[in-house]
């Protein structure tokens, strides 16, 4: 067997790629850093609040608030005219087109 040489670790100085290998590696050393450092924040965090916090109480409303909030959430609320819809309810509300009673004769004719 032919000893080609030594191997390489990776793209040579020459290659098109070996930019992109030095890139990588330095945004792998960065997000670790940033990793690091948000861990610090978080145990530094964690350690200001020795506290336990308190679950947030459920509000219990009446019917009569409740109606109240929804009168209040629906007082700008318009109703849709149905009389303008785009698409009719169903075809025979459709009128025919001069088109569409064109190409009814001469589908029909002998």
């Amino acid at each position: 067997m032919k000893n080609k040489g030594p191997k390489t670790k990776g793209p040579s100085s020459d290659s098109p790629f070996a930019g992109l290998a030095r890139l990588k590696k330095e945004l792998a050393e960065k997000e670790a850093k940033e990793k690091e450092q948000a861990t610090i924040k978080g145990n530094a965090a964690q350690k200001k609040t020795t506290q336990p916090s308190k679950p947030a109480k459920a509000q219990v409303f009446t019917a009569e608030e409740e109606a109240l909030a929804f009168h209040r959430m629906m007082s700008g609320v318009k109703v849709i005219d149905q009389t303008n819809r785009r698409i009719p309810a169903s075809q025979s509300s459709l009128e025919r087109s001069n088109t569409a009673d064109f190409a009814h004769r001469k589908l029909n004719e002998p």
